[in-house]
């Protein structure tokens, strides 16, 4: 106990000093000789890690880029103007789950207090980025001026169009497809702010709005937690029936039964709220069921990402519900959907397929059998690796001996979704619309090949940013890189579907094209769900 609690105080200590350490290094001038060994590092790992470096672009090109980079490099750099030079080579393998990021302030130990129930003006925030401009799409701020729609001209005096100029060639989908940049480049504006603005409490924002040009501003939002708390009891109080002065003398008053009711109902939402992944913030489950229209034989399965749920109980439950509600069209919505769990596709496919028995994957490809558990651990502190080594100690032999040398002089990490499978009893089999859009990515792109290769679905929105014909991720380590400390990360398993098309580098491609225009998402309007809904003759309630 006595060094588990040395080792945790260590632990603490050094956090401490590496925020410090972080905060300094963005401002730190890094040597030609120092960025030189940081290109050589990547450029040794990524040969040794990834196993599909030369799906888009050549062993001997990419070589070339690194050797070319190396030799104009003449004055020293600061580590993020360092990315600018790097970045580019990296997207240049075009494999969206492979990316280096910038150096971002960090917090201090001295500030964290002051921030930790503080909301950022950024948060407060969503935005839009199409045809080369920035609009608010949403606004949470106490700034009611900043309405949906206005364009945003600058923030802080700094254009949205100089980051996109600045950093659109270090952002890359997989392989050739265009849909997923400004998507990704739209939900990635904030932290490239963020990196050259540091952490503020404020932010000044030029905008048009109706031909009017004005200047807003967002505060931070602190929050002190004994007033919320407060807060939050007194509008409970007041709600009761009771109306007593505290929560403590409404549940005096209740009888036995009624707070044994009270205590099952509570843990019964908390049970739902796991299980189909609530989220405070947006006040919505990551999966979703909904009936949207009158006709009951209609249903809606949203799914905003495939991780943060219990989705064996979810998918369980909705589709027995879809079977005794008789649905005869369902829609499954995975726009946004930027991907999560391999497990979790392979579950919802099984209540999905028009094939009874089927194969979910083609053999996964890694490029070692001994050194794969390291590089599927890769990145990890010295603390985590001591404190954890009794799990690698178990975990690594079994990674070993799924691991085999195939004709190809490649390895094979073999996994269960590559074996033959049944549906479920309960599976749908009905019409099935698919709804997709750029950030269809990773996962989505991989169910939506297998759903589109068997002709299961209809698919409706734009092409998926993930390819049709697989990715490379399974485990995603992130290194820093020796100098600069840069933070990178890479796939280590190539995945692919076990539906393929003979074309090239591009996502799933809808049946029916529908891009919404910028009015149309800023009324918040769903033409491609309209699409559907007029195929069907139905309206919304």
């Amino acid at each position: 106990m006595k060094k588990l609690t040395f080792l945790l105080f260590i632990f603490i200590l050094t956090g401490c000093v590496s925020t410090k350490k972080k905060n300094l290094q963005i401002n730190k001038e890094l040597t030609v000789k120092q960025m030189q060994q940081d290109i050589n590092f990547i450029e040794s790992k990524l040969f040794k890690m990834h196993p599909d470096v030369n799906w888009y672009i050549s062993k001997e090109e990419l070589i070339s880029k690194f050797d070319s980079l190396e030799k104009s490099l003449t004055t020293p750099l600061k580590p993020n103007d360092f990315f600018l030079k790097l970045a580019p080579i990296i997207a240049d393998v075009k494999q969206g789950h492979m990316s280096l990021n910038v150096l971002n302030e960090q917090i201090e130990k001295k500030d964290k207090k002051k921030y930790r129930y503080s909301k950022s003006p950024f948060s407060q925030l969503d935005f839009l980025w199409k045809d080369n401009h920035l609009y608010v799409l949403n606004n949470h701020s106490k700034n009611q001026n900043l309405q949906a729609g206005s364009i945003v001209l600058d923030i802080n005096g700094i254009s949205p169009q100089k980051y996109y100029s600045k950093y659109r060639n270090t952002i890359t989908s997989d392989g050739f497809n265009e849909t997923f940049i400004e998507k990704w480049f739209e939900k990635k504006i904030s932290s490239y702010y963020t990196g050259d603005l540091g952490i503020v409490d404020s932010l000044q924002i030029r905008i048009s709005c109706a031909d009017s040009i004005s200047n807003q501003t967002v505060y931070r939002i602190f929050k002190n937690p004994k007033k919320t708390k407060q807060h939050v009891e007194k509008n409970l109080d007041s709600l009761s029936q009771f109306k007593k002065d505290s929560i403590l003398t409404i549940k005096k008053s209740l009888s036995k039964k009624q707070q044994k009711a009270e205590k099952d109902s509570l843990k019964s939402i908390k049970r739902k709220n796991q299980i189909y992944g609530y989220n405070p913030n947006t006040k919505k489950n990551t999966i979703e069921l909904n009936y949207p229209t009158q006709d009951s034989t209609f249903a809606v399965l949203k799914v905003r990402g495939f991780g943060g749920t219990k989705y064996k109980k979810a998918y369980e439950a909705i589709f027995e519900e879809i079977k005794q509600k008789e649905i005869q069209n369902l829609v499954l919505d995975l726009r946004g959907n930027t991907g999560g769990r391999l497990n979790e596709i392979n579950e919802l496919y099984t209540y999905l397929s028009n094939e009874e028995t089927f194969t979910f994957l083609n053999p996964t490809i890694v490029t070692s059998k001994w050194k794969l558990p390291l590089y599927m651990n890769a990145g990890r502190t010295i603390f985590h690796y001591i404190i954890f080594s009794p799990v690698y100690l178990v975990q690594s032999p079994f990674i070993v001996l799924n691991t085999r040398k195939n004709s190809k002089d490649t390895y094979h990490y073999k996994l269960k979704q590559e074996k033959p499978q049944s549906r479920k009893d309960t599976y749908y089999s009905g019409e099935l619309f698919v709804l997709i859009d750029g950030l269809s990515f990773s996962a989505s792109a991989i169910i939506s090949s297998n759903l589109k290769g068997t002709k299961r679905a209809t698919f409706i929105g734009n092409e998926t940013g993930g390819t049709y014909n697989g990715t490379v991720a399974g485990r995603l380590p992130v290194l820093r890189l020796p100098n600069s400390k840069l933070p990178w990360r890479l796939g280590v398993m190539s995945l692919k579907p076990y539906q393929q098309t003979v074309e090239f580098g591009h996502g799933v491609r809808p049946d029916v094209t529908i891009i919404p225009t910028t009015e149309q998402i800023i009324n918040k309007e769903d033409p491609e769900m309209d699409w559907i809904l007029n195929k069907l003759n139905l309206r919304l309630n």
